[in-house]
């Protein structure tokens, strides 16, 4: 028996087996060097970069906002593919972007959280280290008690650091960090920095533990050894970021479980700062609700008592 093709007229017979090109075309049935997921992602990543170059279009017209709004619908979408790694240097470009206009239109907050949430996706983004680095050593000489929470010096030093350990880049981000570097180290030879308050400090843990007792919801320190004394602590100290991701209220036992070697650092508020910053005077304990964050959590929220690092 033959297969006549009798839509088209034609008599000539035809296999009654089905062929590779008889097959529906569907992904599952297509054979790529690359794997599906890679297809995919590299597929996504075209269409990201695309609408990038839209967006930028409407910032060249001048419409700042719309930008923004832009950029955030791409960042809101994204939350799902945090782990891709093809997504991470690309949505880090998309942070970099939103906070220069926030930047340019004299948010600096903004630009701050921005630049910062660059780094989480792609901790070694140059040009994300050399603005914060610059950000940090402008705001350190500016007293308006309302910067006194933004980090100084110290975290300054720590961003252009990084910088220049930075292989991807331009060159003149690269000459930009080596001149942040210069600049630093005229500030240290001329004893500058020490008429400037310390509102933030520097930690390198190289192992565990270290030392540092915190408070599981405020983030605290309740209790040092005379090693973290030694690195300038302080009870009452305030820690804000690990590495580069900022700590959110009773997240830092779960952003600890993801650090267990040693190599990273800790960003701490100074104590006087951070009393101001919380309100009231330091009181380790429960009876101060202010910064304990008692009541602040869900009670079935399993945390413990204390934090050790």
């Amino acid at each position: 028996a033959v297969v006549e093709d009798v839509d088209s007229g034609s008599s000539e017979p035809k296999s009654p087996y089905m062929g590779p090109n008889d097959l529906p075309l569907k992904l599952k049935n297509v054979q790529v060097k690359q794997k599906p997921d890679e297809v995919k992602n590299h597929i996504a990543t075209k269409v990201l970069q695309s609408r990038m170059n839209k967006i930028r279009q409407l910032e060249d017209l001048g419409r700042y906002e719309d930008a923004l709004a832009c950029y955030e619908n791409i960042l809101e979408g994204s939350k799902k593919s945090w782990v891709r790694k093809e997504y991470r240097a690309l949505m880090s470009d998309v942070c970099i972007c939103a906070a220069g206009i926030h930047h340019r239109l004299g948010r600096l907050r903004l630009a701050i959280k921005y630049w910062e949430l660059a780094l989480t996706f792609f901790p070694m983004h140059t040009v994300g280290h050399v603005n914060l680095a610059n950000v940090y050593m402008n705001v350190s000489f500016i007293k308006d008690p309302r910067y006194q929470d933004i980090p100084d010096l110290a975290a300054s030093a720590w961003h252009t650091k990084k910088a220049l350990k930075c292989v991807v880049g331009s060159e003149r981000v690269r000459d930009r960090a080596k001149e942040l570097d210069r600049r630093l180290e005229w500030i240290r030879v001329n004893g500058i920095s020490k008429l400037i308050p310390t509102k933030s400090k520097i930690v390198h843990i190289d192992q565990r533990p270290y030392g540092i007792i915190a408070h599981p919801r405020s983030h605290r320190i309740l209790k040092l050894s005379e090693r973290a004394r030694g690195a300038g602590l302080e009870v009452g100290d305030w820690i804000v970021m690990v590495n580069t991701l900022r700590l959110e209220r009773g997240k830092l036992h779960r952003v600890l479980q993801q650090f267990n070697g040693s190599n990273w650092d800790l960003r701490v508020i100074a104590r006087d700062y951070a009393n101001n910053m919380m309100g009231g005077g330091y009181k380790p304990g429960k009876e101060h609700d202010r910064w304990t964050g008692e009541g602040l959590f869900p009670q079935e929220e399993a945390l413990p008592d204390e934090i050790l690092i």
